[in-house]
């Protein structure tokens, strides 16, 4: 058995071994936020300083961290939820806020903004109204979505099978002679008419 020196497998062009971590404990809630973001198995690797494959082999050995890798797939649904609704249109509630200001006295209770009494002011976001809205359906989210779900039907390339007889063949063939014969003679009668 040959090893391969550091030095032999930069000469030869081979990328060094990959570092493999030993797995922690404290990965699986990590895993779990980064997937849960959205993550993929690549993204992980990454910030774990490991393979991909590395990654795979966790989530085979250790239950937690396949849980936490499970959580991609919820990622996954909560955004086709929301393509979906974008999608199809939907209604939602936006609420108004304004800050307003309170006043209130020694004791604590609220007073007048211009009461003499006056102590202290305090500042708090308060909600003026809630008004229930329409986003229309995007165009652009449903053509996303029947790309991709159904490719067949709805890419922007369509493969067209078409196919030619011979007789067809022979026809075009004719018409295009026929166009070449009469540029000839255009050309001639165009000769005549300059002498």
């Amino acid at each position: 058995m040959t090893t391969t020196t550091r030095r032999a497998r930069k000469r030869d062009n081979v990328p060094p071994k990959p570092r493999v971590m030993k797995y922690k404990a404290e990965y699986a809630p990590i895993a779990k936020a980064l997937c849960f973001a959205g993550a993929t198995v690549e993204g992980l690797a990454t910030y774990f300083s490991v393979s991909a494959e590395t990654i795979n082999q966790w989530g085979k050995k250790y239950p937690e961290f396949e849980e936490a890798l499970n959580e991609r797939a919820v990622a996954d649904q909560r955004v086709i939820g929301k393509l979906y609704e974008r999608a199809m249109g939907m209604e939602f509630d936006e609420e108004t806020k304004e800050v307003e200001a309170f006043g209130f006295d020694q004791d604590g209770n609220e007073v007048s903004m211009k009461s003499a009494s006056l102590h202290r002011v305090e500042r708090k976001l308060v909600t003026k109204k809630v008004v229930r809205k329409l986003l229309a359906p995007d165009v652009t989210a449903q053509i996303f979505w029947l790309k991709n779900r159904q490719p067949q039907d709805w890419r922007d390339k369509q493969d067209l099978n078409l196919t030619a007889d011979e007789d067809m063949v022979a026809q075009l063939n004719a018409g295009r002679d026929r166009v070449a014969k009469l540029r000839q003679k255009r050309e001639k009668e165009k000769g005549r008419k300059k002498k």
